[in-house]
Formats: C-alpha cells, sequence, structure tokens
C-alpha cells in the first residue's frame, strides 16, 4: 500500500522530491504512489534495491555470514538464497 511506500521513504530520510528523483519519476507520480491502495512490485523491487545500495558502503569489511543476516533483515529470507 501506498502508506508503506511513504514509511519506506521517511526511513531512508528522503523527501517526495528526493524520492520522485532517485525513481526517475514525477513529484505528481510519486505522490499518487503514496496514495494509491496498492503499488506496483517494481516499485516495491526497486525500494528494495535503493535499500541495499544505501547499506553497501556499511558493509565493507563485515564478514559474508553478517552481510546476509543483515539483507535478510532489509529483504527478507530470499537474501540467503542469492
Amino acid at each position: 500500500a501506498g502508506w508503506e511506500l511513504r514509511i519506506w521513504r521517511k526511513s531512508m530520510l528522503w523527501s517526495r522530491e528526493k524520492a520522485a528523483r532517485e525513481f526517475g519519476v514525477t513529484q505528481r507520480t510519486w505522490h499518487a504512489w503514496e496514495n494509491a491502495e496498492q503499488v506496483d512490485v517494481t516499485v516495491w523491487r526497486t525500494t528494495q534495491a535503493l535499500s541495499v545500495r544505501d547499506l553497501l558502503p556499511h558493509m565493507q569489511g563485515m564478514r559474508k555470514a553478517d552481510i546476509i543476516r543483515r539483507l535478510e533483515n532489509e529483504l527478507g529470507e530470499t537474501a540467503g538464497n542469492v
């Protein structure tokens, strides 16, 4: 749902303007997504990719098991199967 997208954006400490820019969409589109009852799966996959991108600098020097655990926390159980 759109409210979950809003929570994700706020957890990234992003404004609506920054979120729209990162996704390559207009602010109007971003606003529509945040107010939608359902959000396309492509949007959710993009949030995951951007979350991982944000985490990468913090993972340098971490052990593989710790990286997998961190990714599982962020992405769910599928991270261990990558």
